[in-house]
């Protein structure tokens, strides 16, 4: 089922501008229903940037826009992996706001890989997919 504009009412969605200040500005937020907020543990998010990280560094593939990532960058005060360490916190922080929102949408918070492979796994996500 689409909208007016084309946009599917309520099939599952992901889009970074939920998760930013840009120029989507709070569009997509305000007609959303339910936001799926991973809220992994540091420990496990780090060590899955860390891993995926160095697998890229070593094979050299493109990662967006036709970047690659180096152990030289993966060493630099530029990488992702400090770029962790300076967002996670701000994050956390907007998720839990967004979960005691009481006039935004559903916050559905997943803390951990199990949750989301049983949310996955639930009716409404296979019809959508």
């Amino acid at each position: 089922m689409s909208s007016d504009d084309g946009l599917p009412r309520s099939a599952p969605v992901s889009g970074g501008c939920w998760t930013r200040r840009t120029a989507c500005g709070d569009v997509p937020l305000a007609r959303v229903e339910a936001i799926v907020a991973l809220d992994f543990p540091r420990w496990l998010s780090l060590f899955r940037l860390i891993r995926r990280s160095v697998a890229r560094a070593i094979d050299s593939q493109p990662v967006c826009n036709g970047n690659r990532e180096s152990f030289r960058h993966l060493l630099s005060r530029h990488s992702i992996i400090v770029w962790h360490f300076r967002s996670f916190d701000r994050k956390r922080r907007r998720i839990r706001a967004w979960e005691t929102d009481p006039s935004g949408p559903t916050v559905i918070r997943l803390t951990s890989p199990n949750q989301v492979e049983r949310l996955l796994a639930t009716d409404h996500f296979k019809r959508h997919s």
